[in-house]
C-alpha cells in the first residue's frame, strides 16, 4: 500500500491520514485485496440484516444512516460553529494544537476522533473523509457478523437482549443524574425531542456530560441536530466489553449534544 499499514486498521489508518501519510483509498483498497467489492453493499447486508434490533429501537430513535452522515452542513450553518476549547491537544492535518488554538477552527466542521488511551484528539476537516473513514470502521468492526458467502448471518433479539449492548447518556459527570439508553446501530438525530425529567418538562438538548458504552465500539456526539458539524467520537479498542468518558468538558463537549449515536 506504500504507507506502512500492512492490515487494513481503521485506528492506524486513521493516524496516517491525519499525519498525511495516507488516505482513506488506501484502506478501501485493502479491502477489495481481502474479497470485498463494495463496501457499501457489506455494509447495507451488515445493518439491515439486523432487522431484529429495530424491535430494541423506542423513543425518537433512527437507524444509523451513512447517506444522511454525509449530507453537508450549508455554509451559514458552518459560519456560526465556535469550537470550545478542550483540556487536550488534538492534530489537524499532521499539525498538533494546543488546547487554546481550537478557537482557530471557528467556522469549520471539525470530526474529532479519540480512544480511552488517547492523550490528544484526532480530528479530520473534511467531512466526506470522515463518513468514507467511519464507514471503514464499521465494517472492520461489524464483519464477524456477516458471512460474505452465504449471505449474512444475524443474532436474534434473545441474543442481543442477553448481551445488554448499548451505550448509556448522562446528564451529569461521573455517570451520574438522569440517564437515556441508546440501542447500538442508532441514534438520536434531534435530542430537543427526547424528554427528560420527572414529568418530560425538559429535553436532552445541551445536557450530557457523561456516558457508558457496554459493548458498543463507537459513540458520536453532535454539536448540532440532525447529524450536522463538527461531531466528536470514543472509539474503543477492537473487542473492549466496556469504555466510559466520565466528564466531556475533558474534550470540550459537556452539555453540546443536540444529536448522538453509537454502534
Amino acid at each position: 500500500m506504500g504507507n506502512g499499514l500492512e492490515k487494513t486498521d481503521a485506528l492506524a489508518l486513521l493516524a496516517a491520514m491525519v499525519a498525511g501519510d495516507a488516505d482513506i483509498r488506501d484502506g478501501v483498497l485493502k479491502l477489495k485485496e481481502d474479497g470485498v467489492s463494495s463496501l457499501e453493499e457489506a455494509i447495507v447486508l451488515l445493518r439491515d440484516g439486523w432487522g431484529a434490533r429495530r424491535l430494541l429501537n423506542r423513543g425518537e430513535l433512527e437507524p444509523i444512516d451513512f447517506g444522511k452522515m454525509r449530507k453537508k452542513s450549508p455554509p451559514e450553518a458552518l459560519a456560526r460553529i465556535e469550537h470550545v476549547v478542550p483540556e487536550v491537544p488534538f492534530v489537524v492535518r499532521g499539525v498538533e494544537y494546543e488546547p487554546k488554538d481550537i478557537t482557530r477552527f471557528n467556522g469549520k466542521g471539525l470530526h474529532f476522533i479519540t480512544t480511552p488511551d488517547s492523550d490528544c484528539m484526532l480530528a479530520l476537516d473534511d467531512r466526506d473523509t470522515w463518513v468514507d473513514w467511519m464507514q471503514l470502521l464499521y465494517f472492520e468492526r461489524n464483519k464477524g457478523s456477516l458471512n460474505l458467502s452465504r449471505g449474512g448471518e444475524f443474532p436474534g433479539v434473545a441474543h442481543v437482549r442477553a448481551a445488554l449492548i448499548e451505550t448509556k447518556w448522562y446528564e451529569d459527570i461521573k455517570l451520574d443524574g438522569e440517564v437515556i439508553a441508546n440501542a447500538p446501530n442508532r441514534g438520536y438525530a434531534r435530542l430537543s425531542k427526547v424528554s427528560r425529567g420527572a414529568f418530560g418538562e425538559l429535553d436532552w438538548n445541551d445536557v450530557i456530560s457523561s456516558f457508558a458504552m457496554y459493548r458498543t465500539q463507537v459513540a458520536t456526539i453532535y454539536d448540532p441536530m440532525n447529524w450536522g458539524d463538527p461531531t466528536w467520537s470514543l472509539v474503543l479498542p477492537y473487542g473492549s466489553l466496556y469504555g466510559e468518558a466520565l466528564d466531556l468538558t475533558t474534550y470540550g463537549w459537556n452539555d453540546r449534544a443536540s444529536g448522538c449515536a453509537t454502534w
